[in-house]
Order: C-alpha cells, then sequence, then structure tokens
C-alpha cells in the first residue's frame, strides 16, 4: 500500500525522481524522499476541511445524484442530511420547510441500523434503534447502560431522484410471531443478484423473550429477506447464523460471484455441546450453511 501510494503521488505531482528506491523509503521510514512526498503531497493531494457537516454521520452513502445522504446521528447529533458533490452546499432535509411544502421523512430512529442500495438507485434503511423502555432499563450487554431499546424493525427507502422516503415492510416478528420482538440493531444488509436484500443479525428488541428465558437470543439470529416488487420480508427459519443465549459478534457478509453470501465474521453453532466458529458460505434462498468450506477464522481477535 505504501509503495502504491508513493506511485499515485509522483503520477498527480508528474515527479521525474525513480521509484525503484529501498523500500523503506517508499514505506515513508527514513530518508529524504519521506519529506520530499510529504511537501509534495500537501500541494498536489491535500486534504480540506470544507465545511461543518453538523451531524456525527453515523451512515453515508453516495447516491447515483451525486449527492452524499448522510443520517443516523448520537446524542445531540440528529437529522437527515445531503451533502451536493459539486456545488459543496449541505441541506438538513429535518430543517423548516415553507407550508405545504413539508417533506414525509422518517419518523423512526435509524441509528446503527443498515442499509443497502436497489437495482434502480433507491436505498433500503432497516432497523435501528427504539428508546429505552420507561423504567430506564434496556440493552446493557455492550455497556450502553441501558440507554436502548434494542432493535427497530421500521424499515424506509430513499429515492434520490424524488428525494422522497417511503415506510415499507418492517422487519419479522420472532419466528413464533410473538409481540415486541424480531427487531434489527447493528444489523447488516446486503443486495443480492435479483435485487433482493438479505438482513443478518443485529440486537433485537429487549422486550424479546425468545425463545424463552433465560435462553433468549441475543442477536435476531434468523436472517430474512426483502423482495422490493412484493414490499415483503421472508423470515428464513432453517438455519441461524448464532447459538441463543450467547454474545456473538457484528456480522460481515459479502456477495460472492455465485450467489452465495460469505460471512467474513465467524458464525457460531454447537458440536457436541461445544460451540464452534467457522466463516460460512450461506445460501439466501434455501436460508442454508454450505456444509463445506467451514474456515477458521483468524486468532488475532480482530472481529470487534
Amino acid at each position: 500500500m505504501a509503495t502504491l501510494r508513493a506511485r499515485t503521488i509522483a503520477s498527480s505531482c508528474d515527479l521525474t525522481f525513480p521509484l525503484s528506491v529501498r523500500q523503506d523509503l517508499l514505506n515513508g521510514e527514513a530518508g529524504a524522499l519521506k519529506e520530499h512526498l510529504v511537501a509534495l503531497q500537501a500541494q498536489c493531494m491535500p486534504w480540506e476541511v470544507i465545511a461543518d457537516s453538523n451531524h456525527m454521520a453515523i451512515h453515508a452513502a453516495l447516491m447515483p445524484t451525486g449527492e452524499i445522504l448522510y443520517f443516523g446521528g448520537w446524542f445531540e447529533s440528529e437529522g437527515i442530511y445531503r451533502f451536493d458533490v459539486r456545488t459543496e452546499a449541505i441541506t438538513n432535509v429535518f430543517a423548516p420547510h415553507p407550508p405545504d411544502t413539508e417533506p414525509f421523512l422518517p419518523d423512526t430512529d435509524m441509528f446503527c441500523g443498515s442499509h443497502a442500495f436497489l437495482a434502480d438507485g433507491r436505498l433500503l434503511g432497516g432497523g435501528g434503534e427504539l428508546p429505552a423502555l420507561p423504567d430506564g432499563s434496556g440493552e446493557d450487554l455492550h455497556g450502553h447502560m441501558g440507554m436502548s431499546g434494542g432493535g427497530s424493525r421500521a424499515c424506509w427507502i430513499y429515492d434520490p431522484f424524488s428525494r422522497r422516503w417511503d415506510s415499507v415492510a418492517s422487519l419479522n416478528l420472532d419466528p413464533d410471531g410473538n409481540p415486541n420482538s424480531g427487531g434489527r440493531w447493528y444489523p447488516t444488509l446486503a443486495t443480492l443478484y435479483d435485487n433482493q436484500v438479505i438482513a443478518v443479525a443485529g440486537h433485537p428488541d429487549v422486550r424479546e423473550e425468545y425463545p424463552e428465558p433465560p435462553n433468549n437470543r441475543h442477536s435476531n439470529n434468523t436472517p430474512e429477506r426483502y423482495s422490493p416488487r412484493n414490499n415483503t420480508w421472508t423470515l428464513l427459519t432453517t438455519a441461524t447464523t448464532a447459538i441463543n443465549g450467547i454474545r456473538d459478534e457484528y456480522h460481515r457478509i459479502f456477495l460472492l460471484p455465485n450467489g452465495h453470501i460469505f460471512f467474513a465474521t465467524q458464525v457460531s453453532a454447537l458440536d457436541d455441546e461445544e460451540v464452534v466458529q467457522f466463516n460460512r458460505y450461506y445460501n439466501p434462498y434455501s436460508g442454508t450453511f454450505l456444509s463445506a468450506p467451514q474456515i477458521s477464522p483468524p486468532s488475532e481477535g480482530i472481529y470487534h
């Protein structure tokens, strides 16, 4: 990466010095090359502060219109903003509007939900955070001090061309259909090749009692798949992505060329009462994990 950075700077600044120098110089460890590159980068590839974003942008997505949509703040940083890449203008869509022009905006907290693009350029947002319970209790396993009520089931689609938000079908309740269940806080969404979207993991509603106390699931371990055509979420109950009752990690998933999903974060399972963890391939249509490969994750503890 250091070599690539040096070559990029050299190309942008029309440098003539040879790049076949010692690797420690390319790494910027010592020598005149480091000072030379730093000075030239400041001239040719500077970073600059354009404006105050007015927001802690937990979520951001580059729209096909050339705007960056960002939202989902924390504490006092609330709202939904648009940054126009061309004009560098920032618009707070929650700012007061003239009478009869008030836009339809999300009325649920999308903080630490997830989002994925649909084929037509619209952005699907799923999940988010429920408020803490009236008695002040809430999710505390990760040191949130009861400030959260767990995962929301609300979903929204943003159309960047009309700049319109639409409420769409909510995520499912738990597989038994109990009230005050389901939802996803810190989930992962990924778009499939047929324009459906898979949602995995995330904390459910803290009031959920599934499958039964004290073995309640820590993670919403039942994946579900969204169909934009039908506006429906389908629960995939054949296999779970985590073991009930234990803490698991944030799931990082990637779409493979064959349409399967690769879980880059380990998936927990029980083998003769022993917890085993592997990186695995998942079929998002049958809702099953492939028997192979089962890849042992790195040992460095990098999944936090």
